[in-house]
């Protein structure tokens, strides 16, 4: 039996695929922004979108007649250049102070208070006669993007976890156990329950020892009060094999860097998770996982997302629970970013059971790139993804925000293996290899998610063998996706 075709033979055959084609390399950055289109952009060394205000117009007129509240403005600065300034960084008369933590980012959001009847001359004046200030921008509402019907779990088991068999995780696990060098996965959520004994010894911690930040209470103490954060945590990283609790999708060598951005109800704002993004950089992730969202355009997410791939970060992001179509009229962020930005990888979810797009999944063929298990069942209350929870123990939960973290357990393996072997590799490429071998193809998903594609780990372990078996795929050269194994699997 051929290596090239195990992986196909649970449905019988294999066919081929026309792999998705990524044409980036037409595009310079400094021509292009956020492209949405398949035409997927490396990250730009820009310090802000396209320009200074990102107010829209109707909303700025409201603001002329109510003033401007702090929850939800933001000014962006460049944080060596304040620091380097002589005189104490003002806007509009306000004073501008940096944390302690931002002094270490290279970029930061703060809030600002704005004066009643504001001036649009007075904004582009100040923003224009100090580069210190990058933008001024709305400060979106941003929640977490779990499904509302849990059911808790008293004795759950690995194979309580039917998403394990349906991406062939076990078929992984020969790969899996060859990494040794360590992959930091930043969860940029409600926190993460370290002390949780399925988390605890997979936490990442600072030269401090610290485990990560609680942006809300500018702390580094990142402990979740919700349960969501942790949640997504674990179906990447909770510790298997340990006779207890549930397994993880990855092994020792992934480490979690908890940054909480989201309060005790899910709930915060795109500042909050523009500074946790710029924390996760300089602190060396290498792959976020944003399972959040807000609805309309965000243009500080935008830049966030662009430093993270700048920085070699690989982001996933959840598509949201609306059941909704996600179009041009209608954006869900971060998720509308993904088919822009190469290195940022959309995620909707499917039902292990019976293979479909659940119903609570947002979709889109151009702005879903890739789904994964976010539920068992979604149209049952206890159908969801079982889990790490609070306090030691476990629940199911169903949503794009259990999706997102499949993508990222195989990011991080992709990873894990590159780094084992000292292969050099761009965001744009874990994504590009990632969506052409690592998927099976589910043509009935097509309307719903670009290619049909449906992650598996087993395949992908396979295909990753295969490409880097010939000798030629580890000369030295960067990784970067364009060549593909040529094995493929598709489920008509």
């Amino acid at each position: 039996m051929s290596k090239n075709t195990w992986v196909c033979l649970f449905i019988g055959f294999l066919l081929p695929l026309a792999l998705f084609q990524n044409c980036g390399s037409q595009f310079k950055a400094n021509e292009s922004q956020v492209s949405f289109s398949f035409c997927k952009v490396q990250g730009d060394q820009t310090k802000f979108a396209s320009s200074k205000i990102h107010l829209d117009a109707p909303f700025f007129a409201a603001q002329q007649k109510v003033g401007f509240t702090e929850r939800h403005y933001s000014i962006v600065l460049d944080v060596q250049c304040s620091l380097e300034s002589d005189e104490p960084m003002e806007f509009l008369g306000q004073q501008l102070v940096l944390q302690d933590e931002h002094k270490r980012m290279q970029k930061a959001a703060l809030t600002l208070a704005m004066p009643a009847n504001p001036d649009l001359k007075a904004f582009e004046l100040e923003l224009d006669n100090n580069p210190c200030l990058l933008a001024v921008t709305e400060n979106h509402d941003i929640k977490h993007t779990q499904s509302n019907q849990t059911f808790a779990v008293n004795d759950p088991q690995a194979s309580n976890q039917a998403h394990l068999s349906f991406l062939q995780h076990s078929q992984s696990l020969a790969l899996q156990s060859a990494i040794n060098r360590p992959v930091v996965v930043a969860f940029i959520d409600t926190g993460v329950d370290y002390n949780h004994p399925d988390l605890q010894s997979r936490m990442w911690r600072d030269s401090s020892g610290r485990y990560g930040f609680n942006v809300l209470s500018q702390s580094y103490d990142p402990l979740d009060d919700d349960g969501h954060g942790t949640h997504v945590a674990g179906i990447v990283a909770a510790v298997e094999n340990d006779g207890s609790g549930v397994a993880g999708l990855t092994g020792d060598y992934v480490q979690v860097m908890a940054i909480k951005v989201l309060d005790r109800s899910g709930e915060g704002t795109s500042q909050q998770v523009y500074n946790g993004i710029q924390y996760a950089i300089t602190n060396g992730a290498d792959i976020i996982n944003l399972s959040v969202e807000s609805q309309g355009r965000n243009t500080l997410m935008e830049d966030a997302l662009r430093d993270a791939v700048n920085a070699g970060i690989v982001v996933t992001a959840a598509t949201g629970n609306q059941s909704s179509e996600i179009t041009n009229g209608d954006l869900y962020a971060p998720a509308y970013i993904g088919p822009g930005l190469a290195g940022v990888i959309s995620v909707a979810s499917v039902d292990t059971q019976g293979v479909r797009l659940s119903n609570f999944s947002n979709y889109s063929a151009t702005y879903a790139e890739i789904s994964a298990p976010g539920a068992e069942n979604s149209a049952n209350s206890n159908g969801g993804i079982l889990s790490t929870e609070l306090n030691g123990t476990s629940k199911r939960i169903r949503g794009t925000s259990q999706a997102a973290p499949m993508v990222t357990a195989a990011a991080a393996m992709l990873i894990g293996y590159l780094k084992t072997n000292g292969i050099a590799y761009t965001p744009k490429g874990i994504e590009d290899f990632l969506k052409s071998d690592g998927v099976m193809i589910n043509t009935n998903l097509r309307p719903y998610v670009f290619g049909g594609g449906i992650l598996n780990l087993g395949f992908l372990a396979q295909n990753l063998t295969s490409y880097f078996s010939n000798a030629s795929a580890g000369d030295g050269s960067i990784f970067n996706g364009g060549e593909t194994s040529g094995n493929s699997c598709t489920i008509p």
